[in-house]
C-alpha cells in the first residue's frame, strides 16, 4: 500500500489551509464551491462570483452561471451568459450534454428541494417554442434556458 509521506502531507495541509483548494486559485474548486453554495444557500453574490471565476476554463461554469443568474432574477444577464455558452459549444447535442452534466452534479450533492429560488426566478415571458417542441434538441436558446432554469429551480 502506497502512502503519502508525513512531510508531504503536512505541506499539502499547510498550503491548502482552511479554505481548501480555492485558496490556491484552483478554478475547478471555485466552480464546485460556487455550485455548492448556489444549491445549498440560494441566491448569493458569492456563489455567482465563484462560478463566474471559472467560466474561462470550466465549460460547465458558463451554463451554471447563466442558469443561476436567471434563477436569481437577473434574466438579461443570464441570457447574455447563455448566448456566450451557445457560442462556446459546437452543437446543440454538446449543449445538452453540458447541461445534463451540471444537473447531475447538482443531484449528486444530495440536496432536497427547499424552494430557495421560488421567489427569485424571473423569466422574460414564457417562450412560445417551448410549447411546440418536445425535444431539447429543437429548442431555441431562450427555451433552452427556460427549461433548465426551471429544472434547477425545482431541484433547489
Amino acid at each position: 500500500m502506497n502512502t503519502i509521506p508525513n512531510v508531504l502531507l503536512t505541506d499539502i495541509v499547510r498550503r491548502v489551509g482552511k479554505h481548501g483548494f480555492r485558496e490556491l486559485g484552483n478554478v475547478t474548486a471555485n466552480y464546485v464551491e460556487g455550485l455548492r453554495l448556489a444549491v445549498q444557500t440560494g441566491p448569493s453574490q458569492r456563489a455567482l462570483d465563484l462560478i463566474a471565476s471559472a467560466t474561462d476554463e470550466v465549460m460547465y461554469a458558463h451554463f451554471a452561471l447563466g442558469s443561476f443568474l436567471i434563477c436569481c432574477g437577473a434574466f438579461d444577464q443570464g441570457m447574455e451568459v447563455f448566448f456566450a455558452f451557445f457560442r462556446s459549444v459546437s452543437t446543440i447535442e454538446e449543449a445538452v450534454g453540458v447541461a445534463e452534466m451540471v444537473i447531475h452534479q447538482i443531484a449528486d450533492m444530495g440536496i432536497l428541494p427547499s424552494g430557495l429560488y421560488d421567489n427569485t426566478l424571473r423569466f422574460g415571458g414564457l417562450p412560445h417554442c417551448v410549447l411546440n417542441n418536445f425535444s431539447l434538441l429543437h429548442l431555441c436558446p431562450k427555451c433552452f434556458a427556460f427549461h433548465y432554469a426551471r429544472r434547477i429551480q425545482a431541484m433547489c
